[in-house]
């Protein structure tokens, strides 16, 4: 039960930010490609690295496209961020959970997640993890 250990996640309590949130959505001029979300398949990864690897790939794509037809840094940079939480694994097994938990811990280092959003899906994640093991003793 390696894995359940592992997966065994603690959000912190009574933690605040002074920062001010993030505005919910962006108004754009021109709709995010289709071809960026096509990664919306679901995908068991047998190691974490892939699902992060997969995260950070759709995050350069629509990078990429979103600064050709905006050439604001500040407005890719946000669809980016969009993109690398739709890449993010579904919370559906044990492995997914582990892969979505390291997709996370990844968006907070490189700073595509603030701290308040990250530890609310860190709070699913664990959630979604206690209802997988309640579902598997029945």
């Amino acid at each position: 039960m390696l894995t359940q250990r592992i997966c065994t996640l603690f959000a912190p309590r009574g933690a605040q930010s002074h920062r001010q949130p993030l505005p919910t959505f962006i108004e754009r001029r021109t709709p995010i490609p289709n071809a960026l979300f096509k990664l919306k398949t679901i995908h068991t990864s047998p190691r974490p690295d892939d699902a992060i690897n997969r995260c950070v790939r759709a995050r350069a794509n629509a990078y990429q496209a979103e600064f050709a037809i905006s050439k604001s840094k500040a407005v890719a940079s946000l669809v980016a961020a969009e993109a690398y939480r739709h890449a993010m694994p579904l919370l559906s097994s044990s492995n997914n959970i582990c892969d979505f938990v390291s997709c996370v811990a990844h968006a907070l280092l490189i700073g595509v997640l603030d701290e308040s959003k990250g530890s609310k899906l860190l709070y699913a994640a664990q959630i979604a993890s206690t209802s997988l093991r309640a579902a598997r003793g029945k």
